[in-house]
């Protein structure tokens, strides 16, 4: 079941802010670290909405190039702090998912 949520765009960027980190945390700890792990340290560690089930999940869940594309337009419209980490777009090219 996908769960559809609306939120304002301030929220949206929130999200897509922590995801960026968790992704970039991921690649340089991924050998000790696992998705799971990722998404439960970003949900009670830095208060990552649970409804949304970490940022790992998400991405999953919503589809990393639709992600990857989201972040594209916002880079665009406000700075680079929205450039897209290279692994999201690495796994959105090859259609990867974080949980197997």
């Amino acid at each position: 079941m996908t769960v559809v949520l609306v939120l304002g765009k301030v929220p949206q960027r929130m999200i897509v802010s922590v995801t960026k980190f968790a992704l970039m945390v991921f690649l340089k700890l991924c050998v000790s670290i696992s998705p799971l792990a990722g998404d439960i340290g970003a949900v009670f560690g830095i208060g990552f909405p649970p409804f949304l089930g970490g940022p790992f999940r998400m991405l999953d869940q919503q589809g990393t190039q639709q992600f990857v594309d989201k972040m594209y337009r916002w880079r665009d419209a406000k700075g680079p702090q929205f450039e897209p980490a290279q692994i999201l777009v690495d796994y959105a090219k090859a259609g990867k998912k974080f949980h197997n």
